[in-house]
Formats: C-alpha cells, sequence, structure tokens
C-alpha cells in the first residue's frame, strides 16, 4: 500500500504527520483528525491510494462530525450469576442495531464490561450464551437436537451526556 498525500484533501488545514500507513497493518492508511466541532471531510482522489498490484480505488468523500467527550457517556456493566469459565458475548444494542459487542469469559460467575464513548440515547443489553465459543449466536439445529443459543435482554435507563453509569444486572 502506497498514497499521494497531494490527492488526499480535508477540510482541516494541518495534514502534516496526520495521513499515514499503519505500522501495525500495512494494509490500512491511518488519517489522525485534529479536533473540531465542525463538520470535517476527507476526500479521497482516485489515485491517492495505490495498492500492491498496482490497482487503485474509486474516488470517495467521507464526511464526519466529531463528538466531543463530555457529550458521551460510558457504561460499566457487572453482570452476575453466570456459569463459571463459560464465554458470553455482550451486545450494547440501539434500535434492534448492535452498536457495540465484546466477548468475555465469566469468572467466578460474574463478567465486566465497559462500552465507553457511547452517544445519549435509549440501549439495551444483549446477554448471548455462546456455548460452541465461536464470536455469535447460532440457531436451534433441530436435526441434531440442539437449542439455540440462550439470549437475554435488559432495557437500560436512558444514557445522558457526561455520564458515568455502572450497572449490575443478573439473568
Amino acid at each position: 500500500l502506497s498514497f499521494d498525500r497531494n490527492l488526499i484533501h480535508t477540510s482541516f488545514t494541518s495534514q502534516e504527520n496526520t495521513i499515514k500507513i499503519n505500522p501495525l497493518n500495512p494494509h490500512q492508511l491511518v488519517i489522525e483528525v485534529p479536533k473540531s466541532e465542525r463538520r470535517e471531510y476527507v476526500l479521497l482522489d482516485s489515485l491517492a491510494i495505490r495498492f500492491q498490484d498496482s490497482s487503485t480505488h474509486r474516488m470517495d468523500t467521507f464526511f464526519y462530525s466529531q463528538m466531543l467527550e463530555e457529550n458521551l457517556t460510558n457504561v460499566e456493566l457487572t453482570i452476575d450469576s453466570l456459569k463459571d469459565q463459560m464465554q458470553y458475548i455482550v451486545q450494547l444494542v440501539k434500535e434492534n442495531s448492535v452498536i457495540e459487542e465484546k466477548i468475555v469469559l465469566a469468572e467466578k460467575n460474574q463478567c465486566k464490561v465497559e462500552f465507553i464513548h457511547v452517544i445519549p440515547g435509549k440501549y439495551r443489553v444483549k446477554l448471548i450464551e455462546d456455548q460452541n465459543k465461536n464470536g455469535r449466536w447460532d440457531p436451534a439445529q433441530w436435526d441434531k437436537k440442539v437449542l439455540p443459543e440462550k439470549v437475554i435482554l435488559w432495557d437500560i435507563q436512558e444514557l445522558r451526556a457526561d455520564w458515568k453509569l455502572k450497572l449490575e444486572l443478573k439473568p
């Protein structure tokens, strides 16, 4: 992966050292953006990025708005009464869409999960007992007489800006 800095256009002025190839993943371009309350953009010209096989990508524009930390919230969950050493998937869900997901292993019959920088709003917490440890919910397999993986949902109180909410949940 290589790139031409002159073909990457942004709405912010300082581009020095803000565009680089990720040293941990050489197939990933990292564009660091300054803090701003305005709506900003990054425009990638079609020749801005070249892959190892000399192919390029299509021209694209990305618009984004940053949210200040004081406009976000953190949620710390402790889920008790779990099966010890069982793998669980904990999801933060808003309007039937998974916003964030963590895979955890229950220790001493509980797990702790933290979701940081969450946009305020109404959410649910979904807990999936990942019996086969494949990192996703599996439906029933009636031909093999296997039940679906257990799912538990909790409605949690509406999240507000600049909160650090600590919740204890039990199945």
